[in-house]
């Protein structure tokens, strides 16, 4: 794709804006977005989960996961528990029910915020609360249990928004 069609794709889509006679310059993104950003992707993926629940015959991809998740978590490593996330949010996106709810989830997804690091002490609560949100949302798949999953999703993403927001607070970058 020509630089001047990614960047006219950037533009319509709101993270370029253009200032005539300076050039074209990447947009500050603010918390309403980040809100907003939220706001839409736990409805998306409660929708998800809800549609896997109510449909799960194969149990044995997501057992598998839980194991690889746990084992990860024992020793701690943050880079096969992003792997065991990734294959988390694959695993709803191919299992959703809706090819356009899979592509929505995978746009909002690519632009998850929750590769940035902060303090070990805040990133270790995190990661231990991720990991406890992700074991009991399969769980409660492999259960069925529609209700508990989406209120789980929702809780964990309201978790994800509040490190996200910490993470800016700190790094002052809502000032």
């Amino acid at each position: 794709m020509p630089v001047r069609e990614a960047i006219y794709i950037l533009l319509a889509e709101g993270l370029v804006e253009h200032i005539p006679n300076r050039g074209f310059f990447v947009k500050k993104i603010d918390r309403n977005f980040f809100e907003d950003y939220y706001f839409v992707r736990i409805i998306f993926e409660q929708r998800a989960v809800s549609h896997i629940c109510k449909t799960l015959e194969d149990t044995k991809p997501l057992l598998q996961l839980q194991e690889l998740e746990r084992t990860a978590y024992e020793c701690y490593d943050l880079k096969r528990l992003s792997q065991c996330t990734d294959f988390l949010q694959s695993y709803e996106r191919q299992h959703c029910g809706s090819p356009r709810l899979a592509d929505y989830l995978k746009q909002l997804t690519t632009m998850s915020p929750r590769r940035i690091s902060q303090t070990s002490e805040d990133q270790r609560k995190f990661v231990d609360s991720s990991f406890d949100y992700h074991q009991n949302l399969i769980q409660a798949m492999l259960d069925r249990d529609c209700e508990k999953t989406s209120c789980l999703i929702s809780q964990h993403l309201e978790l994800s928004k509040q490190y996200y927001f910490s993470i800016r607070e700190q790094l002052h970058l809502d000032d």
